[in-house]
């Protein structure tokens, strides 16, 4: 257990995941927020030392970073495996939670819901403290890894959601899904609260003219997409975005296309570009620290989000905006609620 702030109301905070990647940033937002509030946050999460939220848009495919023991045999290991271990983990979440509970006074838990969670649904009854859920997606819905024992992850949601006093969801998707898989679930529980950006965002100077002179873009007309770059067709979908991408602006020899993180699917976005003669106009600058996201960001004319599904609320959205820049994303429930959202302001 790491401990952090001081004062106000005492939060125990369950994450299963390293933080790092857009999640990193999702809980490191939320964090400083109860911290700004007062609010002193203890974390309960799988690598056990440190503080989650300093991993923020770290990159998870970057083999020269740090990585516990347990994080490399997990990235090896077969899906069915995996799965097995994901329901595994809430034994010793449970352990770990118990002691926490026990030797503090918490005003309630605040769980980033993953896959078989069931643990902290089991202490907050035992102990009579109120759990707080961040539900980002559900079991079944499409993810990096194939989808194991099904059956069993949905037995651990219903367990898990009956146990809640509260659950934010990030799009409207995701609350219907829980309704209507879940019907004892009162909607009233259920919160709506789309992702967005932290005000820090706002306050620093962006300096994007700076990235423009290193990346030789002065005088271009820049579509820039900031994420990891997964080879799975159906996350960003960039491998299906970029040809349609290069056959609509091939004859503006202004236009080039900058992809902000790395990842193992770089490959396969340059040789599609060289195939069509595109590469030259192709940047990729790699994976940066975090806190030099928003200058590439301003660096940017356009801010692409190549694919999105039904129920995610992508975070590089609200950086976009946040920045002033054109956004190209589809048509999509939460995009559109926001968007929606964001023109009637003016």
């Amino acid at each position: 257990m790491i401990r952090g702030g001081d004062g106000g109301k005492k939060i125990l905070y369950h994450l299963r995941t390293p933080g790092t990647g857009a999640e990193g940033v999702h809980t490191r937002g939320i964090v400083n927020s109860f911290r700004n509030n007062g609010c002193q946050v203890d974390f309960i999460w799988i690598s056990g030392e440190g503080d989650p939220t300093a991993r923020a848009g770290s990159n998870p495919y970057r083999a020269s970073e740090k990585r516990s023991l347990l994080e490399r045999l997990v990235s090896m290991v077969p899906g069915f495996i995996f799965a097995l271990m994901e329901f595994c983990y809430n034994f010793w979440a449970i352990f770990r939670m118990r002691g926490a509970v026990r030797n503090n006074n918490y005003n309630f838990i605040y769980e980033r819901h993953f896959f078989f969670s069931f643990g902290s649904g089991h202490i907050a009854r035992r102990y009579g403290i109120p759990l707080v859920l961040e539900v980002n997606e559900l079991s079944g819905f499409e993810r990096v890894r194939k989808n194991y024992f099904s059956a069993l992850a949905r037995r651990c949601e219903r367990y898990i959601f009956r146990r809640a006093e509260l659950i934010s969801v990030v799009s409207q998707f995701l609350k219907d899904t829980i309704l209507e898989r879940y019907p004892e679930i009162s909607p009233e529980k259920i919160h709506v609260i789309p992702n967005g950006v932290e005000e820090e965002f706002f306050s620093r100077r962006l300096e994007g003219d700076r990235i423009r002179k290193e990346l030789g873009l002065e005088g271009k007309k820049v579509f820039g997409f900031v994420g990891f770059l997964v080879p799975v067709s159906s996350w960003h979908s960039l491998d299906w975005f970029l040809p349609i991408f290069i056959e609509s602006v091939a004859a503006h020899p202004d236009a080039v296309i900058m992809f902000v993180g790395g990842g193992p699917g770089k490959a396969g976005l340059e040789e599609a570009g060289r195939n069509r003669g595109f590469r030259d106009r192709m940047i990729f600058a790699g994976h940066v620290p975090n806190r030099e996201v928003p200058h590439y960001i301003d660096a940017m004319d356009i801010g692409i989000i190549p694919h999105s599904n039904r129920y995610r609320s992508p975070i590089k959205m609200f950086e976009y905006a946040a920045a002033g820049k054109v956004l190209l994303a589809p048509a999509r429930e939460p995009i559109e609620m926001v968007v929606g959202g964001i023109q009637n302001q003016y």
